[in-house]
């Protein structure tokens, strides 16, 4: 009869294990896939800039926005009122609170994580915006009513929408 607990807890994280190994691979052999094509044109620049610019996109925004996060509930803990009036629910909240004080900076630190993880992988799925901003170049033709190249409305409007979005 003791088996059976112990089984249980060795399924899960097995179950977990194989999952990441077929997601890695699938992950794998999809950039593998790609790389192999841009070797066979001759235009493996291309692969590794759109690569370099989504690990590079992935990492600012994924840290500015776990910076961010983190600083902000750090801020909300600090300046939180020292007096709660102890209404019959406030009672009831305040047992959650005593029991997940002792755990506060590891939530902190798992929530920033996880959102910056998010919000990076979004930033890096725009790589192609960014990289039109970075590479924009003028058509020569201007709009008659903001008197701006017709550019702007191609490359860089884009790219600020993104970032206006993401703040």
């Amino acid at each position: 009869m003791e088996d059976a607990p112990r089984r249980r807890s060795v399924l899960i994280p097995t179950i977990i294990v194989l999952a990441l190994l077929v997601g890695s691979f699938v992950i794998f052999t999809g950039y593998y896939t790609d790389w192999l094509w841009f070797v066979s044109i001759d235009k493996t620049e291309v692969f590794t800039t759109s690569l370099l610019t989504r690990v590079l996109m992935f990492l600012v925004f994924g840290a500015v926005m776990a910076v961010a996060v983190g600083l902000s509930m750090w801020l909300a803990w600090r300046t939180r009122p020292t007096f709660r009036g102890m209404t019959p629910e406030q009672a009831s909240l305040e047992r959650y609170r005593v029991a997940l004080d002792p755990y506060r900076r590891r939530f902190t630190i798992l929530i920033a994580l996880g959102l910056g993880v998010v919000t990076g992988l979004t930033a890096a799925s725009e790589w192609g915006t960014y990289l039109l901003w970075r590479n924009a170049t003028p058509f020569g033709i201007t709009d008659p009513q903001f008197d701006m190249d017709l550019s702007f409305y191609t490359f860089t409007l884009p790219f600020i929408r993104f970032l206006i979005g993401f703040g």
